[in-house]
């Protein structure tokens, strides 16, 4: 499912809510104003009209308190889209990311960027790439990886690299992705 089919979805059953919301407003109002009438109408006692003030107090108050619950949702959910946004944009950051790890280091001619080029070590001959070993993790995704090795949780994880446990989760299942794309002849 896309983000914006999800965010779709989102909208229209805050849209569905708030309509039932105002429905219910004119409903409750409406009876109060006949109830009002009803009472004034009748008798002329002022007590009847008193209490029947305190309902529609009562039912103001609650509908004001309810309001004001639906705008903190509101502005939690657009909160919470943007964020997804912002986790699906770093995935597929990663995920390109990965595919251009897994081609190789050969040049890219849609970015004009050439291969790294080798540096000559501290003894003067060049050495070749230098490749961090297993210990050395170079990506975020790679230290996860590492650290899922070295028998940590997902907690424990997202707690070390000052991460949410959702990007680690994420991070493992591109990871999982990359590996079920490259086959088992890998």
């Amino acid at each position: 499912m896309s983000f914006a089919v999800f965010q779709g979805i989102l909208d229209g059953t805050l849209l569905i809510f708030l309509a039932v919301l105002l429905a219910y407003v004119r409903v409750v109002r409406g009876q109060l104003r006949r109830l009002t009438r009803e009472k004034t109408a009748s008798s002329g006692v002022r007590e009847e009209t008193g209490e029947g003030m305190a309902l529609f107090r009562e039912s103001r108050e609650a509908l004001e308190k309810t309001i004001r619950e639906m705008d903190a949702l509101s502005r939690e959910a657009a909160g919470r889209t943007d964020r997804l946004k912002l986790l699906l944009h770093d995935a597929q950051q990663w995920l390109e990311d990965l595919e251009r790890r897994e081609k190789g280091p050969t040049s890219d001619p849609a970015s004009g960027t050439p291969p790294p080029e080798q540096k000559p070590s501290a003894s003067g001959q060049s050495s070749g790439p230098h490749r961090p070993s297993r210990s050395e993790p170079r990506t975020d995704i790679e230290k996860v990886l590492y650290l899922m090795e070295q028998g940590k949780t997902v907690p424990e994880i997202a707690q070390s690299m000052g991460r949410g446990e959702g990007e680690i989760e994420l991070m493992l299942g591109l990871s999982r992705l990359s590996d079920s794309r490259s086959g088992p002849g890998r």
